[in-house]
């Protein structure tokens, strides 16, 4: 879909020259449905400078919309505002509260602001949405790794190792806390996996 718009926006601003009515008229053309969050993600990638995002802008904001909320989102934490960001990504899903999309975006803005509690609410929603979920299980083993309820967060880290083997950072976090719990043969299995997973990252 995003090859669609680059190819649409390329033709369009070959005939007009205009950068903000190409991005209009490529998102008319290929995604006609503005409310789609997807949509939203494809259009933000394009949003390169302030006329572009200005036609984005105008072309989204079709009343109060979660779509219009996410893009100023993206935009927001691009630029490094994250509270701004966050205030905006809230508005989106008060509009679209059924949203797995929006709950999985919105889980590591929680946590990366210390925001422990909406952590575990909005995971607990998600998971009573979608059953099994990686993000979910993910960031509650890690406020539950942080308020030092290991139990816990080793029982949510290994349901997240589950759904994403290749995992990494699962192995590295279950290999911390190993360490703490000074089970150092368990702690060094899961290092030596964490650094197979991921050789580049020391």
């Amino acid at each position: 879909m995003k090859n669609k718009i680059l190819t649409a926006a390329s033709l369009s601003e070959s005939r007009d020259g205009n950068p903000a009515a190409t991005i209009g008229n490529a998102a008319r053309a290929c995604l006609p449905d503005s409310q789609s969050l997807l949509c939203a993600v494809i259009l933000f990638t394009l949003c390169f400078s302030a006329p572009v995002f200005a036609a984005v802008r105008t072309e989204v904001e079709t009343g109060n919309n979660a779509m219009f909320h996410y893009l100023l989102y993206a935009r927001y934490f691009k630029g490094g505002k994250y509270l701004e960001g966050l205030a905006e990504l809230e508005k989106a899903r008060a509009l679209d509260p059924e949203s797995a999309y929006l709950m999985e975006e919105i889980l590591p803005v929680y946590f990366d602001l210390g925001n422990y509690d909406k952590v575990m609410e909005t995971a607990s929603a998600l998971l009573k949405k979608a059953g099994r979920n990686f993000a979910a299980f993910f960031y509650m083993a890690s406020v539950y790794e942080i308020r030092d309820n290991t139990d816990k967060a080793v029982d949510y880290y290994l349901r997240a190792s589950a759904l994403k083997p290749d995992s990494a950072d699962i192995d590295f976090s279950l290999g911390r806390i190993y360490m703490k719990k000074e089970l150092y043969d368990k702690a060094e299995i899961h290092f030596v996996n964490a650094v197979k997973k991921d050789p580049d990252n020391p």
